[in-house]
C-alpha cells in the first residue's frame, strides 16, 4: 500500500547539460573507418581504452541534448539559439568536453564502486538478466528491443554492460549509505512525532470501483477473513488466503510508515491500534476492505533498508557528501586522446552511417509474441496518491 519514493543519490550516468550553443568549429561531415572501431581510437579515460560503442553512445546523447536545448531556446526566442539548430551548427568542442566529463564521472564512480569491495554475485547477475529479459518482452521481442536500443545509440552488449555497472554502483552506494547513515535513520525514526507504525494487512479489493457499485460479495469475503483473524488464526496464513495487495509479497515484514503516506482511513485505523492488535472491524477505503494487524517496528529491518526510510534532509546530506567525493575523484581522472580523435566531426556518427559495431542485424523477422498488456497498478502503489 505504501508508495516508496526512490531516494537515489543522483550519481552515475546522468549527463549535465547546462550549455550554450555557438557556431560550429568542427567539420560538417566525416567518414567512419575501421581504425575508428578500435578500443581507445578516440579516448582513453583513466586506465580504460574507451570502446567505439561507448564513446558513440555518450557523444550522440550529449549531441542530442544540445540539439534539444537549442531547439527549446529557439522556440522561446532566446538569443543563444538564434542560429539554426541543425547538427552542423553545434559546437564540436562543447560536445567533446561534455562527453569527456561524462566518461570521467562514470569512470570515477566505477573506480569508487570497486574500492567499496562490492562484487557481482550470481543472484545479482540473475537480477540483471531478468531485468533485460523483461525489457525485451515489454518491447515485443529481441528484434524490437534491439531497434529500440538503436534509438538511444546503444547496443545489446553495451546496454548489458551499463546495466551491470549501474547495478553495482547502486549496490555500493546503498552499502556506503548504510555504513554512514543507518544509525541516524533509526534514531530519527525513534524520535519522530507522531512516530511510525508497522502493519500487515489483508485487502479484499473491490472488483468494481465505480460509485454506487455493489460490494456485498467482497464484504462477505472480508468479514470471513476478519472473523478468522479475531478467532486467532495465523494472520500470515490469512494473508496468503485472502489478500489482494501484491505489495505484501514484496514487503513480507509489513509496511512501515508515518502520517501522510497512506489513504486517510487506513492511516487512522493503523495508528489507533495497539501493537500486536488486529482490527476488530473492517476498514473500508476506495480500494476495498482491509483487516489490519499492527506490529512492533523491527529496527533491524529499518537499518537494513535505511535509504527507504531516510528523511529528505539525510538524503540531501549524503548526496552532497558523496557527490563531493566523486567530483574530486573525477577531476583527477586522466583523459588521453586517441589517434582518431583529430578526425572527429559533429556528424561523424550520423544516422546515415553504419550502425555501432556490436549491433546485430535487425532485418530478420521477429517471431516473438508481442508484450502482454501491463497489469493494472496495484493498490500498494496507488493508495498513497490518494492520501
Amino acid at each position: 500500500m505504501k508508495q516508496h519514493i526512490t531516494k537515489a543519490l543522483g550519481l552515475g550516468l546522468s549527463l549535465a547539460m547546462a550549455v550554450s550553443i555557438t557556431a560550429c568549429s568542427g567539420g560538417a561531415g566525416g567518414t567512419l573507418t575501421d581504425a575508428m572501431k578500435e578500443d581507445g581510437a578516440f579516448l582513453t579515460v583513466g586506465d580504460k581504452a574507451v570502446s567505439y560503442d561507448e564513446f558513440r553512445y555518450y557523444f550522440l546523447n550529449v549531441k542530442a541534448s544540445l540539439e534539444q536545448s537549442a531547439s527549446s531556446g529557439a522556440a522561446s526566442g532566446s538569443e543563444a539559439s538564434s542560429a539554426s539548430t541543425g547538427a552542423t551548427n553545434l559546437d564540436l568542442p562543447s560536445i567533446l568536453t561534455q562527453t569527456e566529463e561524462a566518461l570521467k564521472n562514470n569512470h570515477a564512480l566505477n573506480t569508487w564502486t570497486k574500492e567499496q569491495g562490492v562484487e557481482m554475485t550470481e543472484d545479482d547477475q540473475s537480477v540483471v538478466d531478468q531485468y533485460i529479459s523483461l525489457q525485451e518482452t515489454q518491447m515485443g521481442g529481441e528484434t524490437a528491443f534491439n531497434e529500440a536500443l538503436q534509438t538511444i545509440y546503444s547496443t545489446p552488449d553495451l546496454f548489458r554492460t551499463m546495466m551491470e555497472e549501474s547495478y553495482l554502483q547502486d549496490k555500493a552506494i546503498n552499502e556506503w549509505f548504510l555504513k554512514n547513515y543507518a544509525d541516524q535513520v533509526v534514531e530519527d525514526m525513534q524520535a519522530a512525532d507522531p512516530g511510525y507504525v508497522r502493519v500487515k494487512h489483508i485487502l479484499v479489493q473491490f472488483e468494481d470501483t465505480t460509485e454506487g457499485a455493489d460490494h456485498s460479495a467482497e464484504k462477505a469475503e472480508a468479514e470471513e477473513a476478519l472473523n478468522k483473524a479475531i478467532a486467532g488464526e495465523d494472520f500470515d496464513s490469512l494473508i496468503d488466503q485472502y489478500n489482494d495487495d501484491p505489495g505484501m509479497l514484496t514487503n513480507p515484514d509489513g509496511y512501515i510508515f508515518t502520517t501522510g503516506e497512506m489513504v486517510q482511513e487506513f492511516e487512522d485505523a493503523s495508528f489507533a491500534l495497539a501493537e500486536n492488535a488486529i482490527s476488530t472491524e473492517l476498514v473500508e477505503t476506495s480500494y476495498g476492505y482491509h483487516i489490519i494487524q499492527r506490529l512492533p517496528i523491527d529496527y533491524d529491518v529499518v537499518r537494513e533498508s535505511a535509504m527507504n526510510y531516510a528523511s529528505e534532509e539525510v538524503i540531501s546530506e549524503a548526496n552532497e557528501k558523496l557527490s563531493s567525493e566523486l567530483d574530486a575523484a573525477a577531476e583527477k581522472v586522466e583523459v588521453k586522446q586517441g589517434p582518431q580523435y583529430k578526425n572527429l566531426t559533429v556528424d561523424i556518427f550520423n544516422s546515415t552511417l553504419p550502425a555501432p559495431s556490436s549491433m546485430p542485424s535487425t532485418s530478420s523477422e521477429d517471431t516473438s509474441e508481442p508484450a502482454s498488456e501491463p497489469a493494472s497498478q496495484p493498490a500498494s502503489d496507488s493508495a498513497s496518491s490518494a492520501a
